[in-house]
């Protein structure tokens, strides 16, 4: 057997976009100022061994787990917005409580080749919201780093991309927003009440996240 030499040697960043669908609002977007898109699957396999027996005589796995942590610089609230449940282009305000009980969300990771055909996309499906970062840093865009449980993942082929040309990205937002436009304030938003000489800040909010599972069925029945 034999192996050509590929012509496309390697992908950077810029060849990858992030997708985000709410199966509630039915909203979606490209997420945009995008540095991380961390896809990842968890198995618990067991390995199993018997008296007299130095060798393990089997093992097994559970119905894998999907996660994936996203982060971005901060530039706008949309993507907040999208996984809280609301819709992007009309509402301006949230609470962090809007991501608990407000559907599920699917993240999409579209990928072409370096003469921008779309070559595959990956899909981690029925997603819930289960931790949410934002820091402050001196020096440093202010960022953004979403982390979401999910059922199920799958990879397309080039003919079975759920998306199948490049989403707009935003070119009218800021590239990021640093720390010196962000002022924090305690108790109230008056001089009295605001920090100062502050270097860093962060703010991460969990939620505490169930996998659900079922006797018979190799897949997981959800996260809630």
């Amino acid at each position: 057997m034999g192996f050509s030499n590929p012509s496309d040697v390697g992908r950077l960043g810029h060849r990858f976009q992030a997708l985000f669908a709410h199966a509630t609002s039915g909203k979606s977007a490209v997420a945009d100022r995008v540095q991380r898109f961390e896809p990842a699957i968890r198995t618990n396999t067991e390995v199993y061994n018997e008296l007299g027996n130095l060798d393990p005589v089997g093992s097994a796995s559970d119905a894998p787990e999907f996660r994936v942590s996203v982060e971005e610089y901060v530039h706008n609230c949309e993507l907040d917005l999208l996984l809280a449940g609301k819709d992007p282009a009309s509402d301006t305000a949230w609470n962090l409580v809007s991501y608990v009980n407000n559907g599920v969300v699917t993240a999409y990771l579209l990928e072409r080749d370096n003469s921008d055909v779309v070559q595959g996309e990956l899909e981690i499906g029925n997603c819930v919201v289960s931790e949410i970062q934002w820091s402050w840093q001196m020096g440093q865009p202010i960022t953004a780093r979403y982390t979401l449980e999910g059922r199920a993942g799958k990879r397309y082929n080039a003919a079975n991309v759920v998306h199948d040309t490049w989403g707009a990205f935003d070119t009218s937002s800021p590239g990021a927003i640093k720390i010196k436009d962000a002022r924090l304030f305690l108790m109230g938003v008056t001089a009295g009440y605001r920090v100062y000489r502050l270097q860093s800040f962060t703010l991460r909010t969990a939620y505490r996240t169930q996998v659900v599972r079922e006797a018979g069925n190799r897949s997981l029945v959800g996260v809630v």
